[in-house]
């Protein structure tokens, strides 16, 4: 796949998009009525004033780890809404938000200015999948004191919100059109308008195009980056096949040469057995003992019992 060059094709391409898609999501909504719409759906309610919009909001850190939030917006009385759009379940909504909240906090406040100042921040997590498995569409957090059961205010707010449970909320069905590739129901109409415009309107596709064109950047080099782990992966493999082959080669080796050992063993032992069971016949031939008592008492043949017998001359004595 190749970077498009075809604006028919990116035009197609454009088409296949859906606000769960986190780049057509922050081109959606810089739209300040299509994000004011989103925010009014979320907190339920409709006398909420965005002011100002900021998408893909980066927020540096050169001694820790820096974050990018999907989107940024303040409304009349200064309240700040943190929006971070998520598709795949990473498992860690949590921890992202507590951070994120810390690092854009320390952003807010100059130095020698009161905490106080500190404005009002929404964390809005909006996600294909539900964090907390309760079938619900929105969850609001909130902080109390253990001791008294009093709400904790310290100006911070999470909300969680899900495409993948529907109540029949308006949110909920807000949540529905997001994950439509198609046009966005009336019933949302500044989202509704905005999403055809980049969609349909010749000036919107146009300015989706460099969107498209890093989607698709992006999705190259993710190949390229799964196909090298691939091959890692591969390579991995076959080197622990090559030394699994010399480990079984060398445990082969280790057992042939117990095999040895132990058959070493065995001669010498029946060898050792047979110098004894001689010497022994042949005290007892001293001794003037009859043959069948000589064989009785060692178990030897008679054969065994002659041999002896012409290998020494004390018997015929």
């Amino acid at each position: 796949m190749g970077i498009l060059t075809n604006i028919e094709k990116k035009n197609e391409e454009i088409k296949k998009l859906s606000l769960l898609d986190d780049l057509f999501f922050a081109v959606a909504f810089e739209d300040i009525d299509a994000c004011q719409e989103l925010i009014r759906v979320i907190m339920d309610n409709d006398s909420i004033v965005v002011k100002e919009v900021k998408t893909q909001f980066s927020i540096r850190s050169i001694m820790e780890h820096s974050v990018q939030l999907d989107l940024v917006a303040s409304d009349s009385t200064c309240r700040t809404y943190c929006i971070e759009l998520q598709k795949r379940d990473e498992k860690n909504a949590e921890y992202r938000i507590r951070y994120n909240q810390a690092l854009f906090d320390g952003r807010l406040l100059d130095k020698g200015v009161d905490y106080s100042e500190l404005p009002i921040m929404v964390s809005i997590f909006i996600s294909d999948f539900d964090v907390h498995n309760s079938g619900m569409p929105i969850y609001h957090t909130e902080t109390r004191i253990k001791e008294n059961g009093q709400l904790y205010e310290d100006g911070r707010h999470i909300i969680y919100v899900n495409a993948s449970n529907d109540d029949g909320s308006t949110v909920s069905r807000l949540m529905k059109e997001f994950k439509n590739q198609g046009k966005i129901s009336e019933e949302f109409t500044c989202i509704a308008n905005r999403v055809k415009y980049l969609k349909q309107n010749e000036g919107g596709q146009r300015s989706m195009h460099p969107i498209i064109e890093r989607i698709y950047g992006e999705e190259i080099e993710q190949i390229k980056i799964e196909m090298q782990e691939e091959m890692q992966k591969e390579m991995q493999k076959e080197i622990q096949k090559e030394i699994q082959k010399e480990i079984q080669k060398e445990k082969q080796k280790e057992k042939q040469k117990e095999k040895q050992k132990e058959k070493k063993m065995q001669e010498e032992y029946a060898k050792k057995f047979e110098k004894e069971r001689e010497d022994t016949v042949k005290r007892l031939l001293e001794k003037k003992m009859s043959m069948e008592d000589i064989m009785y008492a060692t178990s030897c043949s008679k054969e065994d019992v002659l041999r002896v017998m012409e290998e020494t001359t004390v018997y015929g004595e």
